[in-house]
């Protein structure tokens, strides 16, 4: 019997496989849900359980990273106005 496997990446568009430490994030993420409706708000990591070891270092890669990608996304959009940078 093999082992179960989780293959985490991008969106379809792009495929690129997730780096690990992301990968983890949403194998914990997706073993801790249960389902429960979010708030309607939006909670801050550190507002998570047991997050606040981890916010620091998640909000400064995180941060970073998403930073990156809205700009890359946006001036990309900019340079060809056919292009979403958001698509739905």
């Amino acid at each position: 019997m093999e082992k179960p496997r989780l293959a985490a990446a991008e969106a379809a568009e792009f495929g690129e496989p997730l780096d690990a430490s992301t990968t983890l994030l949403l194998a914990n993420y997706f073993s801790q849900t249960d389902g429960t409706p979010g708030p309607g708000i939006p909670i801050a990591f550190s507002e998570l359980p047991n997050a606040t070891l981890y916010a620091q270092a998640f909000q400064s890669y995180t941060g970073a990273k998403l930073g990156s990608t809205i700009t890359q996304r946006l001036i990309a959009a900019h340079h060809d106005p056919t292009t979403h940078p958001f698509p739905v």
